[in-house]
Order: C-alpha cells, then structure tokens, then sequence
C-alpha cells in the first residue's frame, strides 16, 4: 500500500478542474446540505492517495486567508479527482487525527479522511477568485476570476483531460465554460454554446386548485449563458431583444399543445435581476382551458415554457437526463394544476386528482388474469399518469396495477 501513496508533494500537481458556486440540487455534502463544491484534478505518481500538507486553497487574491488542507493522507478517486466543499464549515483536523488513532490501534488501514473536506470559505456566486497553493506558498493554478454562477450550472476546465501542468501548457492553456452538467467527481461534460438561453423560476404549479373562473398566470425567469464579460454588461434590453419566450399548454391529454407568447415583466420581483435574469410572464384566460366551453372541474392543464434564441433554446422542465441513473423515459413533461368545483375549492378535505390516458385504463383492464399463478407472475401494463395532490402536480409517473385484491376481491364503498 505504500507505494500506492505520493511520498512527496514534489511531483504532484493541483488543478482546479470545475465550480460550482451556486448549488441546490446537484451534490449533497456529508451533513445533506447543498454546499458549494470544488472540484480538483490531483496527479501524483501511481497515488490512491495524496499528501497536500503545507498546500491550501483561497478565494483571496492577496493570499492572506487561506484554508490548509489537512495534514493526513487524502483519499482520491482512481482517475485523480478531489471534491472540496465551499461550505465555510472547516473540519476540526485534531477530532479527525484522534479518531484515526483509535482506529490504527484496531488495527484499521486509515486510507481517507473520515469525512469529506469542508474549505474555511465560501464561494461567491457573483463571479471570484479562486486559487490553489503550493507547500511553498506559490501559486499553483488560479482561475483570476470565474464569471456570474447560476443555480446546479457549473463552471469548469473545457480543454480535454488535463493531468498535469505540462499538459496544460502543451494543449495552449486552459479554457473555461459553463459546462452541460456538472460532474463532481468526474471527467467535465462538454461546454454550453454562448449565448444559450436558461430557464429557471417556472411557475411549478398553484397552492390550491384553480376554479372554474380563475384565470392561470406562469412566470418564468430567463437568463443568457454568456461567457464574455462584457456582452453581460449590455442592457437588459439588448440581451434579450431576440429571445423568444413562450408558454405551452394543454388541457387533459388533448393531442396539441397550444402557444402563448410570454412577455417581459418591468421591475418584476419573481427573478433576480442581479443575477441577470429576466421576469417573462403569460396570462391563459380561464375560457381558454378547454375551449370556448369554458373550463371543467376535475381538467387537467399542464404547462411548459421554452426560449428560442436563434439556433439556441432552452425547455423548461427539461427533457435532457441530468443523472446517469435517470431515463429519458421517467422525466416529467410538463408543470400542472387542476380545475376544481366550487365545492371542492372550498372543501377542507385534501382530494387526490388522479388522470390516465382512456386507452392506458383499457390495457390496464383487458391485463387482468383470474388465475392466482398469473397474478403472482404478471408485470402488467405500463402506464403513465399525472397527479395533482395537496399543492403539488406530478407529471409522466409510472403506474400499473398490482396485487390480488386490487383485481378480484369486492371493495367496501365509502
């Protein structure tokens, strides 16, 4: 094993290779909190593991503050990569070195920290600097100062599968871009076009069923990928003066979709302008639910918004898979929100709006078997539905029908 470990800093190199300064749902640390990451790309000879004391990282251009990293071996993943977590929440090194006694004194291999690292600082989300340093205090890679963070966006390395500094140097210097999703831990994804619109802050659904002559109002906050510094200086207007923003709907599971532009809000509050984001807004009538008829109780009106800007767009809810353990088949299609009676929307009882395709039901149905062989063996029919259930809609849900009871047996009505 102790080959296996860097016996000296000499020959190693520390790269910043991806950021995140603004995360939500990407990566929970070790307290399931949604801290800020660092991912950095180590190469030391033959390591599973790297000694970093006397090195340190800082999001200070002066080199004042810095957070050292700890003085015990580092655990790394087989391909060089080392997550660090901006949480601000610095780990206590002398309760991790006790603890690593105890367990060499039950005869235990320490190989990693017991638990993951946590940097002194945190990451802003407006744009900083960041640098890693030497056990000499030299600046060993520095990025002068990364760009505005947008939420679960990262920021990294584009320029293929740097290793070391002198593979930096031959491939001309790094590149950087906002990346087409983050990859803590990982080989970076490949970089967003410039330019390319962001949607984010879409009206989901609404606290309470809407009524039979309630109108429906989706936002949405848009932003502008940009990787130059100074088209984000332009105004607002300029910036999104070719963006087409618009608003799909439909009701129940009718076979089109129908489009309503959505226009810019002036000094909204639904978005944060700092952020450069911009507040998109479209009113759907109520009589526009199910035609000129007029809205229903008990439809069902899904929603999604898109931009177009140029040869880029953007969809919200997106239809990319964001996790390798996802299907593109499992991703909702569409926010929602049901049309309720007058009754029920002032009823205290919480009602489920339950809706499936007519011909799913009737597969459903004609899968049903007596027998109890089948019925311990049967799959059944794959259907999807969508729910709408105290304030939140679901939307492309897996359902089939399962079980004894739920087939043969009578139920008792209520």
């Amino acid at each position: 094993e102790a080959q296996k470990k860097a016996s000296s800093t000499a020959s190693v190199s520390v790269l910043i290779n991806e950021v995140m300064a603004k995360n939500d749902k990407t990566l929970r640390d070790d307290e399931e909190k949604s801290s800020d990451w660092i991912e950095l790309l180590v190469s030391a000879p033959s390591a599973t593991t790297v000694n970093l004391s006397g090195w340190s990282l800082t999001d200070d251009p002066e080199h004042k503050e810095v957070w050292p990293f700890p003085s015990h071996d580092i655990a790394v993943s087989k391909d060089g990569f080392l997550v660090v977590y901006a949480s601000g929440e610095e780990d206590d090194e002398e309760e991790t070195k006790g603890k690593e006694k105890r367990d060499k004194s039950k005869a235990i291999d320490v190989l990693k920290p017991l638990k993951p690292l946590h940097a002194s600082f945190k990451l802003s989300d407006k744009g900083d600097y960041l640098a890693v340093l030497d056990a000499e205090g030299k600046v060993a890679d520095a990025i002068k100062r990364y760009p505005q963070q947008y939420k679960d966006i990262s920021w990294g390395r584009t320029n293929g599968r740097v290793k070391t500094l002198s593979d930096l140097t031959l491939s001309g210097g790094a590149t950087y871009a906002y990346l087409s999703r983050p990859t803590p831990g990982k080989a970076n994804a490949g970089p967003v076009a410039d330019n390319t619109p962001l949607i984010s802050g879409v009206t989901k659904t609404t606290e309470a069923p809407l009524t039979t002559g309630e109108d429906l109002t989706v936002r949405a906050c848009v932003s502008i990928l940009s990787q130059r510094e100074s088209q984000k200086k332009q105004s607002k207007t300029n910036l999104f003066e070719n963006a087409k923003v618009e608003l799909h709907y439909k009701v129940n599971f009718e076979s089109r979709d129908y489009a309503s532009e959505m226009k810019p809000v002036e000094n909204g509050t639904h978005c944060d302008e700092d952020e450069g984001q911009k507040e998109f807004a479209s009113v759907v009538r109520h009589h526009k639910f199910s035609g000129p008829a007029g809205t229903h109780p008990g439809d069902m009106i899904r929603w999604y918004v898109t931009v177009q800007r140029g040869s880029l767009a953007a969809r919200s809810p997106s239809l990319e898979v964001e996790a390798p353990a996802e299907s593109a088949a499992d991703i909702p299609r569409y926010f929602g929100s049901v049309v309720a009676s007058a009754e029920d929307a002032k009823s205290k009882v919480d009602k489920l709006y339950w809706f499936i395709r007519d011909d799913d039901k009737w597969k459903i149905e004609k899968s049903q078997c007596s027998a109890f062989p089948c019925l311990a063996d049967k799959q059944g029919h794959l259907a999807r539905c969508s729910f709408y259930f105290q304030g939140h809609f679901y939307d492309n849900v897996k359902m089939r029908q399962r079980g004894i009871s739920a087939l043969l047996w009578p139920k008792k009505k209520f």
